[in-house]
């Protein structure tokens, strides 16, 4: 087949050769920025995982402190150094040696078995335990223990204003504050290290390790640096997971090494404080005596405060008010259910019951609803059904013992509710009785208060005076000297914040582009013009855009996309059409691999749009396995007559199987007719011929609809009717490996003079067709796709192309957003 171009610049439109695809930044792009929520997805779950890591990771912080070694550097001779060192207590200093010595395990097993840095606290959380140190509400103390070797670890839980609970291997035991506790060979005293315990439900672990297993573990985690070369200081530095144990181990470890130093140089020092000591053990027994009496009175009240009582009973009071109020209405509800089942019952025939009362009794609203569905089966059968019928008889009896059941539930719960609202009445008189107790609780609580505030006071102030004895009393100095107390930076060393941060966020973009490009690789559906240009030479002639709308007919609009996409079709296919002298009717047959590619669709808008131009076309749906192809709201109510009616020899008047469209007059639609139980010997009967006889003889035009050769063999007995064959390829739908069956037909003559239309095209977005090498085929492409021009721009009056006035290429009442206008409608 060869057609004649008035230019010789123009090749035939079957030769016409693909350009070459290049590559477009913006199609990328667009297909990555569609991917938008799963780009955002990714990165929340990313960040929002480093950011679960770092909450619930046990920080690790880094303290430090720095110490001055006094070094005399006027030594001459070796006498000298024995003379100072004899008179002045002054000792020859190696720094290295002494950096070694400080991290001598014996040193620091003093500082541990002083300070108790082998007892550690932490606190149980649902996901992570962390070291609560000081700030646990109880003072731990170990008595005694048979086997010093070994690591106890204890759990407290159930604090309580008395005691706890302990945990050891499996076993529990209740214990109290301020008593020995003798469990599994262990002894050792719990002491209240709160006021109040009330609402805690923490669980607490306890572990005591040997001084020598501490100090071996602290010793990794502690270095000992120099400043530099030029300097005596050297820098302590621990790591662990709580910062102020850390600060106060650092500053314990230059304490203990400052009092080790003066222990060379002093063997004995006597700083006792005996009449502040004795005047504070006799504060802490009357501090013990007024503790235990107000210990006493709070175990006689249940409550820690009057206030918390008086709201207490107040709230009593008046929650009984409001649930005798409610009962009462209850009753009063339950009372009138009885009264409507009774009185509402005339000559034996039933109503439904009322299932919107406030009921509180989930099984006496389960009998309404029951007794309410019976009643509704009823009445739906009672029409159908007579008296005596077995069914009827057994839902009357089914209604009749639901409704008694309901009258004893509903007695049953008066009698109930009534119970309970003398029980309250009588609970209410015994809370007002105890509400007029509470001034003089409170006068007894206010006395025990004071008195216990002036021993805390004078506790405190002989504390004080103590440890201002204890500090004046120390006279010999060290060669060390602490430059400043122990601190730490507020930023953990881990976790690493900023690295996981930054690790998250490249994490969270790689995976979605992986799973980008894994989707596209992994993708065996036509996507975009390239798919099919790459696998198979077939022209192709045209290429409809996705329809919202739901219409069957959408060239009816003339300002419409999509009919313009029809027309530049209906043009095209004079390129391919074969060109004779005898004026016969074109016959188009119209087929597909699988259902479900929009054969019916693109059928019958290339017919309408042809019955446009004024010829004569007829429409027939060959698809005899189906009832209909396609809704045709004109033809719905119609005479069910269409071409098997004319093949079975039903109806010999061709004229009488179709119809015609009110909008479309020289189109005749043939109907499918009934469902024959032989469509593929019909097609290929005598009848046939003299169909298309007919149809060629009064019509430009032969439209055929027809089954999927992928699933049938119908198109391929009418394929020696048709002029040209037009196979639908629906984008994101057909199948890539398809393409390659589109070619075995052509190849091997099956299907003659195929041409390709593309269906459901997507113009933007993930699913983008992009490579459409025309350029004027869709009205996206010159910025014209729209109706007025203010919606192209935006609908701003400042833009230069705004016209309120002028009319774009397309109509269209929808403004779109920015968001539509970047990825596509």
């Amino acid at each position: 087949m060869s057609y004649n171009n008035t230019s010789n610049n123009l090749k035939p439109f079957t030769e016409q050769v693909e350009p070459k695809r290049k590559f477009s930044l913006r199609e990328n792009v667009i297909k990555y920025l569609s991917y938008l929520p799963l780009f955002i997805f990714c990165l929340v779950v990313a960040i929002g995982s480093a950011l679960l890591y770092i909450r619930y990771k046990v920080p690790i912080y880094k303290a430090s402190v720095q110490v001055l070694v006094n070094i005399n550097q006027n030594q001459n001779s070796i006498q000298q150094d024995l003379i100072r060192e004899a008179v002045s207590g002054v000792r020859p200093i190696n720094l290295d040696n002494e950096m070694q010595l400080i991290r001598s395990k014996k040193l620091l097993e003093r500082v541990i078995k002083n300070g108790n840095f082998n007892l550690t606290f932490s606190k149980e959380g649902n996901i992570k335990t962390y070291d609560a140190y000081k700030s646990v509400p109880f003072l731990f103390q170990m008595v005694s223990m048979k086997d010093t070797t070994q690591t106890i670890q204890l759990k407290v839980n159930k604090l309580t204003d008395t005691g706890g609970e302990i945990d050891f291997l499996g076993t529990k035991k209740i214990f109290k504050w301020n008593d020995t506790v003798t469990f599994n060979q262990l002894t050792f005293i719990f002491a209240k290290n709160a006021t109040s315990f009330y609402g805690l439900t923490d669980t607490y672990k306890i572990v005591w390790k040997p001084v020598r297993l501490a100090a071996s573990e602290i010793q990794g985690n502690i270095t000992v640096t120099s400043f530099g070369t030029k300097t005596s200081i050297i820098i302590l530095s621990l790591t662990g997971e709580n910062r102020k144990k850390c600060e106060d181990f650092l500053n314990a470890y230059v304490k203990e090494i400052i009092k080790s130093d003066v222990e060379l140089k002093q063997e004995t020092s006597v700083n006792t404080v005996d009449f502040i000591q004795s005047r504070l053990d006799i504060v802490a027994k009357e501090m013990g005596l007024v503790e235990d009496n107000f210990l006493d009175f709070r175990k006689k009240s249940r409550f820690l405060d009057i206030l918390s009582e008086s709201v207490y009973y107040q709230s009593r009071v008046s929650e009984a008010e409001k649930a005798v109020n409610n009962w009462n209405l209850e009753i009063g509800l339950l009372r009138l259910i009885e009264e409507y089942l009774n009185k509402n019952v005339p000559n034996g025939k039933t109503k439904l019951i009322p299932s919107n009362l406030s009921i509180d009794d989930l099984a006496f609203n389960g009998m309404i609803i029951k007794y309410n569905e019976l009643q509704t089966k009823k009445e739906a059968q009672l029409p159908i059904l007579t008296e005596d019928n077995s069914i009827l008889m057994d839902l009357n009896n089914q209604l009749k013992e639901t409704k008694t059941n309901i009258l004893i539930a509903a007695a049953n719960l008066i009698k109930a509710k009534e119970l309970r609202i003398k029980t309250l009445q009588d609970r209410n008189t015994d809370d007002l009785g105890k509400l007029s107790q509470l001034p003089e609780k409170d006068k007894v609580t206010q006395d025990i208060q004071r008195q216990k505030a002036i021993k805390e006071k004078l506790f405190l102030y002989l504390l004080q005076k103590r440890e201002e004895t204890a500090i004046a009393s120390i006279s010999t100095t060290s060669n060390y000297q602490a430059m400043d107390v122990a601190g730490s930076s507020g930023v953990p060393i881990e976790p690493k914040t900023e690295q996981i941060k930054t690790f998250a966020i490249v994490f969270g973009l790689l995976i979605p582009i992986l799973f980008i490009y894994l989707v596209d690789l992994l993708n065996d559906k036509v996507t975009v013009r390239h798919d099919i240009t790459d696998k198979t030479d077939i022209p192709i002639v045209g290429e409809i855009s996705h329809v919202d709308t739901g219409q069957s007919i959408v060239v009816e609009n003339s300002r419409n996309i999509v009919a313009e996409q029809f027309r530049i079709f209906r043009s095209n296919l004079q390129f391919v059409l074969p060109k004779d002298d005898n004026k016969e009717a074109k016959t188009l047959l119209v087929t597909s691999s699988i259902s479900g590619e929009g054969k019916s669709f693109i059928s019958l808008n290339l017919a309408c749009v042809l019955a446009l131009s004024g010829k004569r076309v007829a429409l027939l749906e060959f698809d005899l396995r189906k009832l209909k192809s396609i809704t045709i709201p004109e033809l719905e109510n119609t005479e069910n007559k269409g071409i098997t009616n004319y093949l079975i020899g039903q109806n010999e008047n061709i004229e009488g199987i179709y119809k015609t469209l009110k909008s479309y007059p020289t189109l005749n639609v043939f109907r499918t007719g009934p469902i024959p139980p032989n469509p593929a010997e019909l097609i290929i009967s005598n009848k046939m011929e003299n169909l298309f006889a007919f149809l060629k003889a009064n019509y430009d035009y032969i439209v055929i609809d027809s089954a999927p050769v992928g699933l049938v063999s119908d198109s391929f007995s009418l394929n020696k009717y048709a002029d040209i064959v037009l196979y639908i390829v629906r984008q994101r739908y057909t199948f890539k490996k398809q393409l390659e069956f589109i070619n075995d037909l052509k190849r091997e003559g099956k299907l003659k003079n195929l041409a390709l239309v593309i269906n459901d095209v997507n113009l933007a977005g993930r699913y983008g067709y992009y490579g459409y090498g025309y350029g004027y085929g869709y009205g996206y492409m010159y910025k014209y796709g729209y109706g007025n021009n203010k919606y192209i721009y935006g609908g701003k009056k400042t833009d230069p192309y705004f016209n309120e006035n002028k009319k774009g290429y397309f109509d269209s009442t929808e403004k779109l957003s920015w968001w539509q206008r970047l990825f596509g409608k």
